[in-house]
């Protein structure tokens, strides 16, 4: 078994029952997914709720508080105790649909709804609106066990055991998870084919990393030795759309600071793309703008020291032929000529770095750009 933690969560795996949980030590609150039977639950430990989904059927049920001596109830035993001995999460789910309460997003009370929220604040208070908080918890176990089944599989044997910090909430390590995730859903064979070659990851440094680029960073650096890095990866990473995509999420998809600033003109590009909408950009760049914690100041520095680290790794490896459009629009977007589909791509992200709090109005000023640029492209 294997965990990695921060001040406030815990995240532990366990590569035999293949159950995954989230604790919040402090706050004594955990999610749990077993993606081997499609069930996923929420636990409040202070007062031995638990709430338990079947995010293939969409059925939920809850155990109410002190109702069963089944759930972890952290005043009668340890997180350690319960969640070391806890096999599967199945048996629970079938004990809550005889001796607890069934519903779905149509019958959902409001004190099952306000349980939710309360196991969710501790772990991201992005997560924690009482309204999304079902269906929320439904699309994240979802897709993260989709990952697992597919992409993912051979984690274990390629993680290994870890015990590392990590920065980010919930919602930043669910985000990191669906980048691994993809990541390896680019390479044929995904996570399994490493784990073919023994080829091992080190979890820890990836999930302490500065930035979604230095993930890129470690991630090619690891697996060069072992394989063609432009026959496997080549198509991807030279795609604009692909790589500030994978960035973004292994920038955990975070509103604020540098990780903002990536998940913005991952957003603008997928516009581009049409895999996104100005609606979703115009959410981005408020969302960004308006975020205390964002701040122009360094923003630009951290973009060209991340760029020159990325483009000195990829020479490192002799990776240049391989990664040479993506090279290409590196050094475009750092030395301001960057032109995307006939759109001057380079004078919106000069806007874009200065955004801060005291800087809102410039939101309009982007969004017009944008707007023009779509129409141009569609004419193109």
């Amino acid at each position: 078994m294997w965990s990695f933690l921060d001040e406030r969560l815990v995240i532990t795996y366990n590569p035999k029952t293949k159950i995954q949980v989230a604790v919040n030590q402090k706050a004594k609150t955990a999610p749990v997914l077993d993606y081997t039977y499609n069930i996923s639950a929420m636990y409040n430990g202070n007062t031995g709720a638990a709430i338990f989904f079947n995010y293939e059927t969409g059925i939920s049920v809850y155990i109410p508080p002190g109702t069963s001596d089944l759930t972890w109830y952290s005043s009668k035993k340890s997180f350690d105790d319960y969640f070391g001995n806890l096999r599967t999460l199945k048996d629970l789910y079938h004990y809550g649909e005889t001796h607890g309460i069934s519903f779905d997003s149509v019958t959902i009370t409001d004190a099952i709804s306000e349980e939710l929220v309360q196991i969710f604040e501790p772990l991201s208070s992005e997560y924690s609106s009482r309204c999304q908080s079902l269906a929320t918890m439904l699309h994240i176990s979802k897709i993260t066990s989709d990952h697992f089944k597919t992409s993912m599989v051979g984690w274990p044997e390629v993680m290994g055991d870890v015990n590392s910090p990590f920065r980010g909430d919930f919602k930043w390590l669910v985000g990191m998870y669906q980048g691994i995730g993809d990541f390896f859903a680019e390479i044929a064979g995904g996570m399994g084919l490493l784990a073919q070659k023994r080829v091992k990851l080190d979890l820890g440094k990836i999930l302490t990393q500065d930035g979604g680029i230095d993930v890129m960073i470690y991630l090619l650096e690891q697996l060069h030795p072992h394989f063609d890095i432009g026959k496997i990866l080549g198509k991807a990473l030279n795609s604009p759309e692909r790589f500030f995509t994978l960035n973004d999420k292994f920038s955990g998809e975070m509103g604020y600071g540098f990780d903002g600033y990536i998940h913005v003109l991952a957003e603008i590009i997928r516009l581009y793309e049409d895999k996104s909408s100005i609606q979703n950009v115009e959410i981005a760049l408020t969302d960004y703008c308006k975020n205390p914690k964002t701040s122009s100041k360094g923003i630009q520095e951290k973009w060209n020291g991340s760029v020159k680290k990325f483009l000195a790794t990829i020479k490192k490896l002799k990776l240049d032929e391989a990664l040479k459009d993506l090279t290409g629009l590196l050094g475009n977007i750092t030395d301001n000529k960057w032109v995307y589909k006939g759109v001057n791509m380079s004078k919106i992200v000069e806007i874009v770095m200065k955004m801060d709090p005291s800087n809102v109005d410039s939101v309009p000023e982007v969004l017009k750009l944008l707007q023009e640029g779509k129409k141009k492209d569609l004419h193109v």
